[in-house]
């Protein structure tokens, strides 16, 4: 998962934030939407599975949020040995989904992540992904490590990945223009 500032983007209320949910999931969003509101579902929620979380979620929002809503909701954790992201449009509806991108610029980046990802990737090669994929979305080429926020949520739980780090694949990214090979 990552996420991005919005690049001269207009004065609002709209956020793109990342953040830790309950039982080692990681949770999204982007659009309109009192980051409160999904703080206080991972206190509520805690010891859910991903796959319950996603759709004690979908259905709180259903139930307070007017449809269409003006957010997207992007849930992912691991469960039964591989990682579940689950979508939550603005029509409420929970999609499982292998990668998904939500905002500004989703359409496009979305049809770049489906041909980026391959059955035997590496987290090295997802991490650089997601920042080639928030690179399009933004629509601008170059930007530095504090527009970026990426987490990893795998069999060892949550983390976020630490901004040195970012800066390594950030930099290989801008020198090479292609993702990097490990062995």
């Amino acid at each position: 998962m990552a996420t991005a500032r919005r690049f001269g983007s207009h004065k609002g209320s709209a956020v793109e934030k990342l953040m830790q949910g309950p039982t080692d999931t990681g949770m999204a969003y982007a659009g309109h939407f009192d980051s409160f509101l999904l703080g206080s579902d991972t206190t509520l929620h805690d010891g859910m599975l991903v796959d319950e979380l996603a759709t004690e979620l979908a259905s709180t929002i259903e139930r307070f949020c007017p449809l269409p809503f003006t957010f997207s909701v992007l849930v992912g954790g691991w469960l039964n040995h591989e990682g579940q992201l689950y979508n939550l449009d603005s029509n409420c509806q929970l999609v499982g989904t292998k990668t998904m991108c939500i905002g500004y610029n989703s359409h496009i980046t979305n049809v770049y992540l489906k041909a980026a990802l391959v059955p035997s990737m590496i987290v090295d090669h997802g991490i650089c992904i997601a920042i080639e994929a928030l690179k399009l979305a933004s629509g601008v080429g170059d930007f530095g490590i504090a527009d970026i926020d990426v987490a990893i949520v795998d069999s060892m739980g949550y983390r976020l990945v630490p901004k040195p780090e970012l800066e390594l694949y950030l930099h290989h990214l801008n020198v090479t223009d292609s993702l990097p090979t490990f062995n």
